[in-house]
């Protein structure tokens, strides 16, 4: 039955794209970060407070799941059989993830040795301590994430990927909490790492799922959608503000179903829409998500600080009682990420290296030293 879906896969990637990309994957990232954008458009007592509204509380059910989920679909698993690749593969995520999260969590944070120890212990509560942009626990979470999905593949055989997806799921939960989080996400990355292994499991039936026919996927987002609003009412005692950043991801089976379901619905409408767009000379939605999927980790770095000390602020002054607070800061959420890419242009332009962006030729002059 694998041999079955690899084959299909295989002919899907070349239908889809002759490129190294597969585009409905880069979509929906575009999309997963618009909404991680939103997101950030409640004030950080909003998010504490069990009065958050309905929409944050939607947002954050399910939106960095579906992160990790697609860095999963977006792997193509490789076992590292030697030193040397385990040292070039270290390297790079050294240099792709956890340069950029050093960097950056030192520029937000007022330098001191004892905030220096607390940026290096890496967590969002440690990066909360210094004052510092506490959202780059994303990329010290995901470095410690993709070093264990690779420590998987390449140490373990396929059949057991599953299996110990589930023990690591069980693992980022049940885990004692600390008040500090641990180091460097562990905790979160033990979750964060079933979600991304089972990206990598699922990936090739979800490549044969997006050349179904427009109408089976619409079909199958309906039906997540109604499964995903029912969790909402169903469960509304249980409906708490999700935030994975502290390992608080409710109790009971609800939040699960809000987050398959969830990210289930942004990834059939990223098909949707790519098919659509390829049938039509209407392509300008899908390419602007390709881009901004392809640019996630500058977005992710640069786009809160103006959002919240500058979009926010000015759309609030200036539509204050001719739009209601959502609408505010939906569009403000529109145009804080639109408003960084050409930021993120610069920054690739002269030092790409700020976001994780290194020349094959300078990692191989790296390598050799």
């Amino acid at each position: 039955m694998e041999d079955i879906w690899s084959t299909l896969a295989k002919y899907c990637i070349f239908i889809l794209s002759m490129k190294n990309r597969i585009e409905f994957i880069d979509i929906a990232k575009g999309l997963a970060m618009f909404l991680v954008v939103w997101g950030h458009t409640a004030s950080n007592a909003e998010m504490q407070s069990q009065d958050c509204y309905l929409i944050t509380k939607i947002l954050y059910s399910f939106h960095m799941p579906l992160f990790f989920f697609l860095s999963g679909l977006s792997i193509s698993p490789k076992p590292l059989n030697s030193f040397s690749q385990w040292r070039s593969f270290l390297k790079k995520a050294v240099l792709t993830m956890a340069f950029p999260y050093l960097v950056w969590s030192l520029i937000y944070c007022d330098f001191t040795y004892q905030n220096l120890s607390w940026v290096f212990y890496a967590s969002w509560y440690a990066l909360g301590k210094v004052a510092s942009l506490t959202s780059m626990w994303f990329l010290s979470c995901l470095f410690v994430s993709k070093v264990m999905v690779e420590a998987v593949i390449s140490f373990t055989p396929r059949k057991a990927w599953t299996p110990i997806a589930t023990v690591m799921l069980l693992l980022g939960l049940y885990l004692p909490k600390i008040s500090i989080g641990y180091p460097w996400c562990l905790d979160i990355a033990f979750v964060a790492t079933s979600c991304i292994m089972l990206g990598v499991i699922l990936k090739n039936k979800f490549i044969v799922l997006g050349v179904q026919k427009l109408s089976l996927l619409f079909g199958l987002m309906i039906l997540s959608a109604a499964v995903f609003a029912a969790s909402i009412f169903i469960g509304a005692d249980n409906f708490i503000n999700m935030m994975m950043c502290k390992g608080q991801y409710g109790t009971g089976l609800w939040p699960f179903v809000r987050a398959v379901t969830g990210g289930f619905v942004v990834i059939l409408y990223s098909m949707i829409l790519h098919q659509i767009s390829e049938r039509s000379n209407r392509a300008f939605i899908p390419w602007a998500l390709l881009y901004i999927g392809q640019c996630t980790i500058g977005i992710f770095i640069l786009h809160k600080p103006l959002l919240q000390e500058l979009v926010l602020p000015l759309m609030t002054t200036w539509f204050d009682g001719c739009l209601s607070l959502q609408l505010i800061r939906f569009f403000s959420a529109i145009i804080a990420m639109f408003a960084t890419l050409p930021i993120c242009a610069i920054i690739l332009h002269y030092v790409p290296e700020l976001i994780g962006v290194f020349s094959k030729d300078r990692l191989k002059i790296t390598y050799s030293k």
